[in-house]
């Protein structure tokens, strides 16, 4: 049943004032409904037609309480929305304000635990540790026979030299596997760029303007289709390896936001690591070459992937910052986006697509 206009003008009004742009929409939506604010509201227009278009939308699917739940829990002290729950005769709303759950972080997500175990299953097999003679780092597979890592980690090593070992990690009951080693084809670096020597000397600052051409990132072909290969001990359907894709357009991400890492800290079989605020994503320096964050990482972890919330790549994690310790400083990857420009700016963009 559409809601009344009365109802509906004092939702919209109340919605408008505490959530006062397209993000904040886009967070209250993310964290409260099935559905992606891009499938309910244009982001282009003025912000009170987006915000009808969204409730509008929203009330055809008959969320219209889900999403005054959602946005009580956000904004716990706001009286608008309180009004507006009481509005649309939510008991909840007649609840003393003080006696409310609350967000306490509001951008860390929930997770469906089967789809958590799915994404976490499938990242796994499809980061590697990077073992050369006199190093150890991470790598992650693009496609079925490339793997994206650090140039800092394998240097001037020659193909033939480097390892990649896949599967690494502590099984459930304990026990730790011995990996899935995987050599590199003849030639098999196909694209780099250094890092600055700045950071290869001292770490550098994380708002420091970074050369275009210092990417730090070194792309490597493999000797088999290990992407196309079944994970370590799996078998049947969706037992395939798989990897991580490029995205095509640039990953939009605000302060804060949840940067997941699944890295080799100190060559250690594979962790996962994660930060939201204020150890998320902390905003790119000054002419958007790097990204920093807070997800904490040790030597071994260059090369590993940072993805967001939806497990969507964002960056290649490859150092620390020098400017200070704790909340003061912050770790460093390298933007994607960044990457696939570079490469294509070379005419060799297609290497990063499956």
């Amino acid at each position: 049943m559409a809601l009344d206009p009365v109802v509906l003008r004092k939702v919209v009004n109340a919605l408008e004032r505490a959530f006062v742009d397209y993000d904040d929409l886009d967070e209250l939506v993310a964290f409260t409904l099935p559905e992606r604010i891009g499938n309910l509201a244009n982001k282009y227009g003025r912000h009170n037609n987006v915000v009808l278009q969204l409730v509008t939308k929203v009330d055809a699917h008959g969320w219209t309480a889900r999403l005054l739940a959602g946005a009580r829990a956000l904004r716990v002290d706001n009286r608008e929305i309180f009004e507006a729950a009481q509005a649309l005769g939510m008991s909840a709303a007649a609840d003393s304000l003080d006696t409310l759950q609350r967000l306490i972080t509001p951008k860390m997500p929930d997770f469906d635990p089967q789809l958590l175990v799915k994404h976490i299953t499938e990242l796994e097999g499809r980061v590697c540790r990077v073992e050369t003679p006199g190093n150890l780092g991470t790598g992650f597979l693009i496609g079925p026979d490339r793997v994206l890592t650090c140039k800092h980690v394998v240097g001037s090593v020659p193909a033939s030299g480097i390892t990649l070992r896949f599967d690494y990690y502590v099984t459930t009951d304990g026990k730790t596997t011995p990996g899935v080693e995987v050599n590199l084809a003849p030639g098999g670096i196909l694209a780099e760029s250094p890092p600055t020597t700045k950071e290869e000397e001292t770490g550098g600052s994380s708002d420091d303007p970074r050369p275009a051409d210092c990417l730090d990132f070194a792309l490597l072909r493999l000797a088999s289709s290990v992407g196309e290969a079944p994970r370590f001990g799996a078998v049947g359907p969706g037992a395939a390896r798989g990897w991580i894709p490029v995205p095509t357009a640039a990953p939009t991400l605000a302060q804060g936001d949840l940067v997941f890492v699944m890295q080799h800290p100190m060559g250690a079989p594979m962790k996962l690591s994660l930060g939201v605020e204020p150890t998320g994503f902390r905003g790119l320096n000054a002419n958007a070459t790097r990204f920093n964050h807070g997800v904490n990482t040790l030597g071994g972890s260059s090369g590993s992937p940072c993805l967001d919330r939806n497990w969507k790549l964002v960056a290649l994690h490859h150092g620390a910052n020098s400017n200070g310790t704790g909340l003061a400083g912050s770790n460093r990857a390298i933007p994607i986006q960044r990457i696939r420009e570079h490469l294509r700016a070379l005419g060799q963009e297609a290497l990063l697509d499956a």
